[in-house]
This record gives structure tokens, sequence and C-alpha cells, in this order.
């Protein structure tokens, strides 16, 4: 289902200053169970999404209705190498919607097409 929330009613943005991966085992126990996206969910964790310049833009969160263990050391890497990937194509679209080098040309899409 869509679970999509205004940022700022979000555990995300609770959670968002802590660097690396945040992992809430049982949300009904915590603090900020309110700003779990459904009342079913029991279980969170998320990792940022930062730019190559260091700055963090954003999460990648996960729910669960019914986990309650926290997330095992190889666990938290791959969900941190996931937010890795996922930055990659974000970064592709800021660089090509606005490069850092002005005297690099960007190719429009009449350029590109064949003939």
């Amino acid at each position: 289902p869509d679970t999509t929330q205004p940022r700022r009613e979000s555990i995300c943005a609770r959670t968002f200053l802590d660097p690396g991966v945040v992992c809430l085992p049982d949300l009904h126990d915590h603090e900020w169970r309110s700003y779990a996206p459904d009342e079913g969910f029991r279980w969170y964790a998320r990792a940022r999404l930062v730019a190559p310049d260091g700055h963090p833009i954003g999460t990648l969160a996960v729910y669960d209705e019914d986990r309650t263990a926290p997330l095992s050391e190889g666990e938290e890497w791959r969900l941190s190498a996931l937010a890795d990937e996922a930055m990659e194509p974000l970064e592709l679209r800021r660089l090509v919607a606005r490069p850092q080098d002005p005297d690099v040309p960007i190719s429009t899409a009449d350029e590109v097409r064949e003939p």
C-alpha cells in the first residue's frame, strides 16, 4: 500500500541525523511509534542516502509487520549498500540537469537521436 506521509511526520525525519544504519526492532514499544506510516508496522530500519559531497539527502527505509529482531551485521551492510546503489541514479540525474563544469557540453535529445 501507499505509505506516503509528510516528511516531518516520519520516523526517517526523527532518525535522519544519526549516521549509518538505524534499526528500531519494536515500534510498538518505541516513543516514535506514532510516526510509522501504518499502525501495523512493528519493525523499522533505514540507511541514509548520502551525496558524493558527504551531505545526507534522504533515507532508504524498510518496514515490517512481524519482524522484531535487530539487523545482523550483514543485513546492515546490505541495507547500506542498497542505499549507495539508490544514490547512483539520483546523482546521475543531478549531474545531467546541472553539470559541475560549465565547459562540459550536455547532449540534448535532438543530438542523440539517430537519423
